[in-house]
């Protein structure tokens, strides 16, 4: 399944609710972090991958990266932090916004193009974008009418706190294209969908 935000929304929004964020402008915050976060990435995060199978050159598919939650909650805890951003709800935003990640990139659609290797599998890794994460984040959060004094720290720490844990990612794909009986090596490049 493609990165959706109305999915990746009410995901979020499930998990802020479960940690007592029932503020009048929640829905307007869930819909920003998710807006800001599958627009990235798969406009501005490059998914790159090492393989291994026969030589020649093909596409690669996968479904699915997995992130695990308890990483990205220290990064964002660390973003929060440097951002001095503090509140009562502060780690249970974090936690929410931890899992929605996790549970959105768990159904990321994966595309590559591939060299080196014809037919085999590939290790998925994904590179941030940190240019261009602030300010599609800060941009989701202007647009959905967040514009307080702190709207724009706190998008840029959930920006910053996401890109620190995107290499850490990973995933899996299946290459099939031109193939020879010889074993090979190879990389790719893509995005994520």
């Amino acid at each position: 399944m493609p990165l959706i935000p109305t999915a990746m929304t009410a995901l979020l929004t499930g998990y802020m609710g479960a940690g007592g964020i029932f503020g009048v402008s929640s829905p307007q915050l869930a819909t920003a972090i998710s807006n800001g976060f599958c627009q990235y990435a798969t406009s501005s995060v490059v998914v790159d991958t090492v393989d291994v199978g026969s030589v020649g050159s093909g596409t690669g598919v996968g479904v699915g990266i997995i992130l695990a939650p308890p990483v990205l909650i220290g990064s964002l805890t660390s973003a929060f932090e440097g951002a001095q951003i503090r509140g009562s709800l502060r780690q249970s935003l974090i936690v929410a916004i931890s899992n929605a990640v996790s549970d959105t990139l768990k159904l990321a659609l994966i595309n590559t193009v591939n060299a080196g290797v014809g037919a085999g599998t590939g290790k998925v890794t994904l590179v941030p974008n940190p240019t261009a994460s602030v300010p599609l984040m800060v941009a989701n959060f202007f647009g959905l009418a967040l514009v307080g004094v702190s709207s724009p720290v706190l998008a840029s720490a959930i920006a910053r706190g996401i890109d620190q844990v995107l290499p850490s990612a990973i995933g899996v794909i299946a290459i099939a294209g031109t193939a020879s009986p010889s074993p090979g090596i190879g990389t790719g490049i893509g995005k994520l969908i």
